[in-house]
């Protein structure tokens, strides 16, 4: 089967879709106009938080990470900054769709941060932060009064 374009999008291909298309790959209906294949499959894998711009972590805070759709008993979890991935936050995390995570208090600042989660059995079972979010210093107690 001969496809008019393939483009890929950090490493996943995306090709028009055509009725044709739909039934050769196990009779899914299309409803938009493109099908987003990861090794041949149709498994929707996404990180569901942080996702959303304009999220902000502080150092020091725990956060839930949480995502839907990777396969597996266990998952890694990376995190990535401006690209690149700087620290693995679990090898071998339980895949239970969450994992909390504490902040170092010397995470670098950036607003460039995303979160990747990979099955450990699947590894084209993946998911990525859709939009970056921001690590700042820890809140400012600036606003209490002090003891005299």
């Amino acid at each position: 089967m001969v496809l008019a374009h393939i483009t890929t999008l950090g490493g996943i291909a995306v090709k028009p879709a055509t009725r044709r298309t739909a039934r050769h790959l196990s009779g899914f209906a299309v409803s938009v106009g493109f099908l987003i294949l990861v090794s041949g499959s149709l498994w929707a894998q996404s990180i569901t938080y942080p996702t959303a711009i304009g999220v902000i972590w502080h150092r020091g805070e725990e956060q839930t990470i949480t995502w839907t759709g990777i396969r597996g008993a266990f998952v890694e979890i990376d995190l990535y900054r401006g690209g690149r991935r700087v620290e693995t936050l679990s090898h071998m995390a339980p895949n239970t769709g969450s994992y909390a995570w504490r902040i170092p208090g010397n995470q670098k600042v950036s607003t460039e941060y995303r979160i990747r989660v990979t099955g450990r059995s699947k590894p084209h079972d993946t998911g990525i932060s859709a939009s970056p979010f921001t690590i700042i210093p820890p809140h400012c107690n600036c606003h209490q009064s002090q003891r005299r």
